[in-house]
């Protein structure tokens, strides 16, 4: 039964478009992300590359938060600088708290929108 209705939502119209536009999107984007590292790495001499993946459809994404969490899976949170190759010299407390605060103000923001306190403003 469940499977059915599965089924019939993936049937309807604007969820068909809906997929079709993610799925356009993710290889447009991964066509620029990876075709760019190409084209720019020629340039960025003297800048680290972080590159936490031998796989370039992985390495393009991840570039800068990825060593944060990385380092957090491994070492746990830390008001330390770090000192391998994926942090150079950076805590990761802070950018995780502001992640939270941000996340939080996000959901508050559509909360209120959702709750039609956008016509009022």
């Amino acid at each position: 039964m469940v499977i059915k209705k599965i089924i019939n939502f993936l049937k309807r119209p604007e969820v068909k478009l809906i997929i079709i536009l993610f799925l356009i999107t993710r290889i447009v984007l991964s066509f620029i992300g990876i075709s760019s590292r190409i084209i720019l790495d020629s340039y960025n001499v003297n800048i680290h590359n972080f590159e936490y993946s031998d796989n370039i459809l992985l390495s393009i994404w991840g570039v800068w938060d990825t060593g944060y969490y990385l380092d957090i899976v491994e070492n746990g949170y830390s008001t330390e600088l770090g000192d391998s190759e994926m942090t150079i010299n950076q805590g990761n407390m802070v950018s995780d708290l502001l992640i939270i605060v941000l996340a939080l103000l996000q959901g508050f923001l559509i909360v209120f929108w959702t709750n039609g306190l956008h016509l009022i403003v």
